[in-house]
């Protein structure tokens, strides 16, 4: 059970499965944006805003989505992406809102989503087995926030925080800086500290956040403000590392329930792997999920062997498939023109089909709509320049059904039609290529 204390959910197919009920802390119904103070919807209202309300303009960030996804999205969904725990349960709530949030409503959210009592509220029928804050702002960790943290840790639940992007020591950052808390760092994509990520003395342990050079891609909303439908979008931050430790930590719940707040923290910082970039500050290494399942499993790895009578692979049979490029059309041919008695004009069209791939088994049909079809030739110019007389094979009223056989190359095929006598304009009513082509 991953509780994300954020901005919220927004319904998205990736994150549905794994979702339970939550609870909407924002005590302010103007930074909620719902109408009133706190309630049991957590659903993320977007928290946009204008330099007339915080001074500064955003868009919305569907934060906790972004974080969620990380921590838990859906496997074998055929959708987006799979979380560090796909089977985990998701219990969101909801702290941030417009401008941010308060340290109050964060710590009664603490309390809350540990199964704990909150004067006021319903009890959480689904305490967590981590909670994640990807959130933070400057000062020292304040007494009522720590008892909040000390209460959640004593009722079983872990607590993973971010350490904070500001590139500065993570002692200045609150909630990073409390006790009894996993506080996170980030590495970007070649391995060293993230040029954002704080770093110090109270940093446990890092994992990848983005940065140097890529993001994080996870679940949001399309919507600027308001929700509009699920998307999918990298963001970059130590917001984006800690859930990806919170879903280890799931993980190790899930293999070992019994597993104590204290006893997760000793075994992640153990069997964190080195780090192959510069990331000093950063705690004992980088989250290694695997290191960690097979410490509290008492597992050991077993060393791959090589086979006594190795095989060749065998490549799988293609897929075969006909693909037809063009189709119906509706193109005037010029009929033939007479000048004077004595001189006639041949009517002359091109017509040009782009076919894409290379392929085999094809053929050009071609439909024209005429009243005399002895008056036309009709001749295909393959991308090489072969030239071949195309065989009427049918003439129903005055359609007329013309086809001939191509070597599958890709290219540009020419349709020339020459109308030889005045008097009958026709058209071009079907130009298609057809072919068989390895999928």
């Amino acid at each position: 059970m991953i509780a994300v204390a954020d901005t919220g959910y927004v319904p998205h197919p990736d994150l549905n499965d794994n979702l339970l009920p939550g609870y909407d802390m924002i005590s302010s119904s103007s930074s909620a944006r719902d109408g009133n103070g706190r309630d049991s919807n957590a659903i993320d209202e977007g928290d946009y805003t204008t330099f007339w309300t915080c001074g500064y303009s955003s868009n919305s960030s569907w934060h906790g989505s972004h974080v969620a996804g990380i921590a838990n999205a859906s496997a074998d969904d055929g959708l987006g992406i799979t979380g560090v725990a796909p089977q985990a349960k998701h219990v969101p709530v909801r702290v941030l809102g417009t401008c941010g949030g308060s340290l109050s409503d964060i710590a009664d959210g603490v309390q809350w989503a540990a199964g704990l009592p909150v004067a006021g509220l319903p009890t959480n029928n689904n305490p967590a087995d981590v909670i994640n804050m990807s959130l933070g702002g400057a000062g020292s960790c304040p007494g009522f926030m720590q008892d909040a943290i000390n209460a959640a840790t004593a009722a079983g639940a872990v607590v993973v925080v971010a350490a904070g992007n500001e590139n500065t020591d993570a002692s200045g950052s609150v909630p990073a800086n409390c006790n009894n808390v996993i506080t996170v760092a980030s590495v970007g994509v070649d391995g060293s500290r993230a040029s954002y990520s704080n770093y110090g003395n109270v940093v446990d342990i890092a994992a990848p956040g983005g940065g140097n050079g890529d993001g994080i891609l996870s679940t949001v909303d399309s919507g600027s403000q308001g929700r509009a439908g699920a998307a999918y979008a990298k963001y970059q931050g130590t917001s984006m590392a800690a859930p990806q430790v919170a879903g280890v930590v799931a993980l190790l719940r899930s293999a070992n329930p019994s597993l104590t707040p204290q006893a997760i923290e000793d075994v992640l910082k153990d069997t964190a792997r080195p780090f192959i970039g510069n990331c000093d500050g950063c705690g004992t290494g980088l989250v290694d999920a695997y290191a960690a399942l097979l410490a509290v499993t008492d597992g050991e790895p077993t060393d791959p062997t090589d086979p006594t009578d190795p095989t060749d692979p065998v490549d799988p049979d293609p897929i075969i498939e006909t693909i037809t490029y063009g189709g119906a059309t509706n193109v005037t041919l010029n009929d033939a023109s007479r000048y004077w008695w004595f001189f006639t004009r041949e009517g002359v069209s091109r017509v040009s089909l782009n076919v894409g791939n290379s392929g085999e088994n094809g053929q050009v049909n071609v439909v024209i709509n005429h009243s005399n079809h002895n008056e036309l030739s009709v001749t295909l110019t393959a991308p090489d320049g072969t030239q071949t007389a195309m065989s009427r094979t049918s003439v129903a009223g005055t359609a007329g059904q013309y086809a001939t056989t191509t070597n599958g190359i890709s290219g540009t095929y020419t349709l020339t039609v020459v109308d030889r006598t005045p008097g009958n304009r026709g058209s071009l009513n079907y130009f298609a290529a057809s072919q068989d082509e390895v999928q």
